[in-house]
């Protein structure tokens, strides 16, 4: 499997290919229920959104929590 993408969200890379997530550092920004680290996305972010969580998804390099937690992958 090949990772979502290139570059972590928010990262000055990132952000100069068109990124409008917020910067972070590393995995970790937000830590799921079950303890596992990940990032926050904006969702119409062209290089990290909800297309290519999408694909994350049927990848399985992503997956879904729960409601109240935030968006993240």
């Amino acid at each position: 499997m090949e990772p979502p993408f290139e570059h972590e969200p928010g990262c000055p890379e990132a952000i100069a290919q068109g990124c409008t997530c917020p910067p972070q550092t590393g995995p970790g920004a937000v830590i799921g229920s079950d303890g596992t680290p990940g990032f926050v996305c904006e969702k119409d972010c062209p290089i990290h959104g909800i297309q290519v969580v999408k694909r994350a998804l049927a990848e399985g390099w992503a997956k879904i929590v729960q409601r109240d937690e935030p968006t993240r992958h």
